[in-house]
C-alpha cells in the first residue's frame, strides 16, 4: 500500500546551511542596503529557508526587514516590510558578524523576496556594500539562489527619503553572507519535468528495461518502481557516458552563445553612445581627441572668428581713407 501513497515532499531540509559569500571589493559604507533573493527552478527544489545574514562594518544598532517579491517601489513604505532581526552589535570591519532571524525566511521555488538590512548608527561606516559589477545585476549565482543588487540607503533612520546628499543610491550590491537550507520535491509522474534531465535518464530506464531473468526490478510493476524513484534524491545517480557528453557539449555552447549576447550587447552600447556623440556637434571633441576646447565653445555658441576677421579689415580700410584723406 505505501507504493500507492507516495510523499510528494522531503521531510527533511538540507542542514547543511549553505552559506553564500558574496563578493567584497570594500567600495563603500553607509546606513544600508537593499537587494533581493530568488529561488532558481534549476532543480526540484519546494522552498528554501533563510535562517541567517553575516555583514561587517560599523554596525550599531542593526535591523533586517524582508518584503515579498522585491524592494522595487517600496524602499519608503516600512508598512509593506517584516522585520526579522534586530540586535545591537559593536564595530567589526574584518570579520562578518552573523544576524540569527527569529523565524527562518521561506521563499517558494521560482520566487523571489526583497531584504533590507539597516544600521542606525549616524556616520557613514555602519555597513559595508558594493557597486554593482554585473551587466545582468547579479551579483552570486549558486546552485539554488541568486542574489539581486539593489539601493544603498545614506539615511540613519530606516525607509528615509530624506538626506543632504540623496537618500538612495542605485546600483549598489549587498557584501556579506546569506545561510540558508532547502526543502526538496520527491519524484511523481506529475513533477517528473522539473527534475535534472540526469534523472529523467534514469527514470527512462527504470520505465522502459525490458525484462531479463536475472533482474528482480525488470519484473517490478510500476507503482513499486515509482515509490523506489520517490525515495532516490534528484542527485542520487550519475550520467551515463552519453549523456555525460551530451551535457559537457551543451555547456560549452551555452557559454559561447552567452559570451556572443555579452559581445552584442557592448558593440550596441558603444554604436549608440558614439550616435549620441556623432549626433551632438558640441560634444565632438570627446570622439576627436584633437578638437580643442575652442572648438568645443564654437560648435556651443558659435563660430565668430570670419566676423572678427571682417571687422578687422573694415578697420583697416577706413585708415587707409583716413590716411589719403589727409595726405
Amino acid at each position: 500500500m505505501a507504493a500507492l501513497f507516495r510523499p510528494k515532499i522531503s521531510d527533511y531540509v538540507i542542514n547543511e546551511n549553505v552559506e553564500v559569500d558574496t563578493q567584497d571589493h570594500e567600495d563603500h559604507t553607509f546606513s544600508g542596503v537593499m537587494f533581493t533573493i530568488k529561488v532558481k527552478d534549476d532543480l526540484p527544489v519546494d522552498f528554501i529557508q533563510v535562517s541567517a545574514l553575516s555583514i561587517r562594518g560599523g554596525l550599531g544598532p542593526i535591523t533586517v526587514w524582508v518584503t515579498p517579491d522585491s524592494w522595487e517601489g517600496k524602499s519608503e513604505d516600512q508598512s509593506q516590510w517584516t522585520m526579522v532581526y534586530k540586535g545591537n552589535h559593536s564595530s567589526s570591519f574584518r570579520k562578518f558578524v552573523s544576524l540569527p532571524f527569529s523565524d527562518p525566511v521561506i521563499i517558494p521555488r521560482n520566487c523571489r523576496i526583497g531584504v533590507y538590512v539597516h544600521s542606525a548608527a549616524h556616520g557613514d561606516e555602519s555597513i559595508v556594500y558594493d557597486e554593482q559589477r554585473t551587466r545582468s545585476g547579479i551579483s552570486i549565482d549558486d546552485t539554488f539562489i541568486q542574489v539581486g543588487s539593489g539601493l544603498a540607503h545614506l539615511s540613519h533612520t530606516p525607509f528615509s527619503g530624506i538626506h543632504p546628499w540623496g537618500a538612495w543610491r542605485q546600483h549598489r550590491q549587498f557584501v556579506g553572507k546569506i545561510a540558508y537550507g532547502a526543502k526538496f520535491q520527491l519524484w511523481n509522474p506529475e513533477v517528473h519535468n522539473e527534475f535534472p534531465i540526469i534523472f529523467k535518464e534514469l527514470v527512462d530506464l527504470f520505465l522502459f528495461m525490458r525484462p531479463e531473468e536475472n533482474c528482480p526490478l525488470s519484473w517490478m510493476p510500476n507503482d513499486v518502481l515509482f515509490y523506489i524513484l520517490n525515495m532516490c534524491r534528484h542527485d542520487w545517480c550519475l550520467p551515463s557516458n552519453k549523456l555525460k557528453n551530451k551535457l559537457i557539449h551543451d555547456k560549452e555552447i551555452k557559454v559561447k552563445e552567452e559570451k556572443e549576447k555579452e559581445r552584442i550587447e557592448i558593440e550596441n552600447e558603444r554604436r549608440q553612445r558614439n550616435e549620441y556623440v556623432h549626433g551632438r556637434r558640441g560634444l565632438q571633441w570627446i570622439n576627436f581627441p584633437h578638437h580643442s576646447f575652442y572648438g568645443l565653445a564654437s560648435d556651443i555658441f558659435g563660430d565668430d572668428s570670419d566676423d572678427d576677421q571682417q571687422d578687422n579689415d573694415d578697420e583697416y580700410d577706413e585708415e587707409e581713407d583716413d590716411e589719403e584723406e589727409g595726405g
